[in-house]
This record gives C-alpha cells, structure tokens and sequence, in this order.
C-alpha cells in the first residue's frame, strides 16, 4: 500500500496508495517533474499518508494550506461491510476521516493536488523570547510557514520558515532537509545520559559546565543541508526543502548515542491563546525548574518546545475542528530507555505543561502522539472538546457497526473513560499524580509551584557540587 498509482500533468494530480511515506513521496514527486504543497508535509517524513490524515498531522502555514487534507480531492476506502467508497472534501465520510483514527473504514486510495516544480526558500533566524509573541506576528508577515523550537530554559528560540522562492534566486539543486538529522557515527553517550537520568541530586558544577552545552546542541539543527554543510538561508526544489528523515539512527531511536526514547506530546489551541501560553510555560520555567533563581544553573536536557499554525476545519474530530486560527503546541524530550525506572530529569516540567495546556486552555491534544492519559484525564474531559463528536459516531454507526476498525483508546475517548492511579503510573505516563505511591522511588507528588492546583512528582534534588560530573566524566572515558 505504498505505490504511486498514476500522474496526471494535465490537471497536476498524483493518486497513490496511502501506506506512502512522506520520505517516499516527496521522492517520486521530485522524480515526476511534479512538487507537493509547500507547509503541508509534517517536519518528520518517515511517516504514512494514511496515518497522519487520521490523526491531523500537520505542517505549518497560518490561515493557509498547512496540511495533507488541504491537498486532497477524494479518499477511496472500504468500510466494515466490506463496500468501497469515493469521498470528497465535501462529504462528511471525508471530514470524519481527518482526525477519525480510522474508526469506520481502510483508506486505499488517495488523489493529491500538485503543483508544477517550484522552489522554496529557507529563511533561519534566532531570537530572544523576552517579546515573543511580537517576534512571532513580525515572523508571520514574512511567511505563513514557520516552524519554531523554542527553549525557554535559555530564553531563546529559533524559527524555520519556508516561502515561495522569489524569481532570479540563486537555486541550490542539492538542498536537502536535514532537520532531523541521522546521528549515526556521533560519539557514544548513553551511558552519560542514562547517568544524569538515574541521579536524583542535583550538582551545580556539572550543570554549569553541561547545560551551555545541552541546550545550544538542541538550537544547533539547521533546516537545510547543501552537501553536508548546515545552511540557515537557502533556496532549492521544493520537494527537497519540506521534511526530513534519520531512519533507525534518529535521537529518539538510536541505540547508541543516547539510548533514548521521545517524550512526545502536542495540543492544539487558538491562536488568541498563544501569548497567554507563552508566558504560562515562562513561569512554570521560573517557578518550577529555577525555584525563583535558587537552581538556576537547571536545564532541561536534550529537546524544545515546537510551536507550528494551521487553519480551522469543518471537520469533527480533527483537532483543528471549527477553530478560527490554530497553532499546535508541541513539547519533545529525550528520556533514556537505559533506566526506566527513573523519569526524564525535571519531568514535572512537562507533566505541568500538560495538564495546563489540557485543562486551563482546553487545547486537544495529538491523537498520535500523546499518552493515554492526556485523553483520560478526569479533570479535563477530550470529548468535550469537540462539539461534533456526535457526527463521527454516526458515521461509525453507519459504516463500521460491528465497530471492528474501532482503536482502544478511540472508544475509552467516546465513553469518557478515565485513567485509574496504580502504583509508580506516573513514570509510564499512565497518570497524574495523586499521591505519593503514584510517583517514582524517591518522589513526591505535591502541588507545582507555578500553578498548585495542579500535582507533580519531584524529588529532593539538593544542590551537590562536583559529585556528579567526575562521574558523567568518567564513564566517557570508559571507566
């Protein structure tokens, strides 16, 4: 299910099987004198047509074409009973299906609007975040499609945006993505992270030394590579400028750089709620991780907040469904899988970004990324989140009523199902806490500093220099 079935250049279409990657699309794209859509493909191009058009992957374009569906002029799929069926943008089969996860049908067959080849233009700058949303508006007058990473731990951010290539711009034919790079080759860290994972303390002298260091490599990333070498400002063919790929040598994946996993978690809300989001997640920095300045020597270790714009939909479960200006929230961090008993270093950082974002600002959360209990939070309930959840059990009911392509988490979201504490949940994400048994070894679940309505897990974590970065020494050293 991942072939490109036809070309049409009269009218500019492509019509594939949706088990395509992005990564293999943009290739036979390239290869076919054809371009995608510049800001509908997601930023990771290792993933299924199919899958991101079910779970409202996106790109990034405010107000405009941002995503897959965006492209689309009709779906072939087969529902439950077996019966094939052709939708268009206009159907309700074809609303429900962006952001449907699958629930009453196989998608087999998608037609996409091309576009003759173009070229794009990569334009890379870094910012202070002290005026951010005025940073942001001025960003948006230059371009639509901006892609940011933002760390808040240094009070900087670095925004990726992509534009139509103005006529005589010197083009670069092998421009390629590279945003998220193979890190295959890099010296072996995982022992070193697994180490500053599994270390309760804190040690100022370590983190003075590694912060600097961590937080910069997380800015480091260029969008786009000519020949190896980083560029922050080219033009090339659209196709190779869109989205990038690290295959089994990712950070998240690889086996021995870092040995880690992502924790990955995105929320959509509306744009009018950004400003107020952003200076939420700066006092939960200030709050939470600097304790008002006593632990400012803190980072958070290897990944960003993301910050992306879509436009409104009238769809029903799509997260973007009947908003008038979307912007998806992204929070990604590296966990290592080496000690899982231990959380990520300062997770109640994250474990606070997101009950706030959930609960304060209603934002949806990713149906493809986040944990299960960002759905089945007692406090904050998903499906209401979405005024036209009615019209996709409809279409359920109508197409699939045996209910055989219907995902688990799908049915615990339409019975607003709630997660149930156990003990140490909160280290596979399975819960927010409660109490205490509910937290890792050596963990206590008590209310955030920033915003004490909400519980985290934090451990003692006392200041102990030079304790711990003879060790992280030592074990690079192989000893």
């Amino acid at each position: 299910m991942n072939k490109v079935l036809a070309k049409d250049y009269k009218r500019w279409t492509m019509r594939v099987q949706p088990g395509i990657r992005y990564t293999e699309l943009l290739k036979e794209a390239q290869t076919a004198g054809m371009s995608i859509q510049v800001g509908t493909p997601t930023a990771y191009a290792g993933l299924t047509l199919a899958g991101i058009l079910a779970t409202t992957s996106h790109g990034s374009g405010d107000r405009t074409t941002s995503a897959i569906w965006d492209t689309l002029i009709e779906i072939t799929w087969v529902d439950g009973t077996g019966k094939v069926h052709v939708s268009k943008p206009q159907d309700p089969e074809f609303k429900g299906m962006v952001g449907g996860i699958g629930v009453y049908g196989i998608m087999t067959e998608f037609l996409m609007q091309m576009t003759p080849p173009s070229y794009t233009t990569l334009i890379t700058v870094r910012k202070s975040d002290k005026n951010m949303m005025q940073e942001i508006n001025s960003l948006l007058q230059i371009t639509p499609h901006i892609l940011i990473f933002w760390r808040p731990d240094i009070s900087s951010f670095k925004a990726y945006m992509l534009k139509p290539a103005d006529k005589g711009a010197k083009i670069e034919m092998n421009a390629t993505a590279t945003l998220l790079p193979s890190i295959a080759g890099r010296e072996k860290g995982a022992k070193a992270f697994a180490l500053m994972s599994s270390t309760l303390q804190d040690d100022s002298d370590a983190l003075n030394f590694l912060c600097p260091l961590q937080t910069e490599a997380s800015l480091s990333s260029s969008w786009a590579s000519v020949n190896g070498e980083g560029k922050w400002n080219v033009t090339g063919p659209t196709n190779n400028m869109q989205a990038s790929e690290c295959d089994d040598h990712c950070n998240w994946n690889d086996n021995e750089v870092f040995y880690g996993t992502a924790q990955d978690v995105e929320f959509t809300a509306e744009f009018d709620q950004l400003e107020s989001w952003i200076n939420d997640v700066k006092k939960v920095f200030k709050e939470d991780l600097f304790e008002n300045g006593k632990t400012k020597y803190r980072c958070m270790g290897p990944g960003y907040l993301w910050i992306r714009f879509g436009a409104g939909y009238d769809g029903y479960t799509a997260t973007n469904a009947g908003m008038k200006r979307p912007v998806f929230l992204q929070s990604t961090w590296l966990r290592s899988r080496a000690v899982p008993t231990y959380p990520m270093r300062y997770q109640f950082v994250v474990d606070l970004l997101e009950q706030l974002t959930l609960c304060k600002y209603k934002a949806r959360p990713h149906w493809g990324k986040n944990h299960e209990r960002t759905f089945t939070y007692p406090k904050c309930s998903v499906r209401a989140m979405y005024p036209k959840f009615n019209e996709l059990l409809k279409l359920q009911s109508a197409h699939d009523p045996a209910k055989m392509f219907e995902p688990r988490l799908f049915k615990k979201v339409a019975n607003n199902e709630s997660f149930v504490p156990s003990p140490r949940c909160t280290l596979w994400q399975h819960c927010y806490c409660e109490a205490d048994i509910h937290c890792p070894v050596g963990f206590k679940c008590v209310p955030a500093n920033a915003f004490p309505e909400y519980k985290v897990c934090k451990a003692p974590m006392k200041d102990e220099p030079n304790t711990l970065l003879p060790k992280i020494f030592a074990t690079m050293a192989g000893n």
